[in-house]
């Protein structure tokens, strides 16, 4: 693999400078304390853990280091570029790691969740067709195992697909703005709901919320709040135990709103579980 560093001022001028290893390998060199070696489980450009085992990393055939000041701004998603290298992955300090495909499109984003009046911009303006791997702020987790959130959009930036190989409590910062924009979308009965709950390390960001009616974000009976409570009695009584999580919310036409969610879940080696949750009235 080529690997290639961009100087200061030289993103859009593709300045490069070889940095492949002597012995001709094409290794990339270490970045930000991590190898940046193109397998799916070895920490890559931006030094981040183990990758989830249905959703590794791509393999690029360079490396670009987007240093900060050369990145975006606060605010502008740096995936909604359309003037990237194919087969690349953009490092981009303080976002993330973009790998952009033979056309030069982002299409795997992996980064962590920002904070409060910190939210990550690629995670809150998420694009379309992207797979978004996001590490959580999460507890111990065993090596060789991966506490990802792993987000897939549609063409039209929706999450159609919400995945974790290993559940795991954590901590994150709402964002109450977000939240309510998120609720809003379907009107007074629904909530701004995260897909992975703070209490797991899910992030306030557009792309972990949905418009959630009420009973289901906030408990009854049969609801995904209830569900995500059994979680996390287990996980309290035993952190080594290994949920598998899977949401798929779905929608109709063009609407941000999903029709419902379904989420399947598996312990340890046991059977899958899949629980429906209608969310129109």
């Amino acid at each position: 693999m080529e690997a290639i560093r961009v100087g200061p001022g030289c993103l859009d001028r593709c300045c490069k400078e070889d940095v492949r290893d002597p012995d001709g390998t094409g290794r990339p060199p270490l970045q930000d304390g991590g190898a940046a070696e193109s397998s799916g489980g070895s920490a890559e450009p931006g030094g981040f853990p183990e990758s989830p085992k249905e959703f590794p990393r791509p393999e690029p055939l360079q490396v670009i280091e987007v240093p900060k000041g050369e990145g975006p701004g606060k605010n502008t998603p740096f995936a909604k570029r359309d003037d990237l290298e194919p087969n690349t992955v953009y490092h981009v300090e303080g976002r993330g790691d973009f790998y952009t495909d033979a056309s030069g499109k982002v299409t795997y984003v992996e980064a962590t969740y920002g904070g409060k009046g910190n939210l990550n911009a690629d995670l809150n303006k998420p694009q379309g067709n992207i797979t978004y791997v996001v590490h959580p702020n999460a507890g111990e987790v065993p090596a060789g195992v991966s506490a990802a959130h792993v987000f897939a959009t549609d063409d039209l930036g929706r999450t159609v697909l919400a995945h974790t190989d290993h559940l795991s409590l954590g901590e994150a910062d709402r964002s109450p703005s977000v939240q309510a924009k998120v609720g809003g979308e379907g009107g007074d009965a629904y909530d701004g709901g995260h897909l992975f709950g703070k209490g797991y390390g899910g992030g306030g960001e557009y792309t972990n919320m949905a418009a959630m009616l009420k009973e289901i974000n906030r408990g009854g009976a049969d609801s995904h709040f209830n569900l995500e409570n059994s979680w996390r009695d287990l996980l309290a009584k035993d952190p080594s135990t290994n949920i598998e999580v899977r949401i798929e919310p779905e929608y109709s036409g063009g609407s941000k709103v999903p029709d419902k969610f379904v989420v399947e879940y598996k312990i340890d080696d046991g059977e899958w579980t899949k629980k429906r949750f209608p969310n129109r009235r």
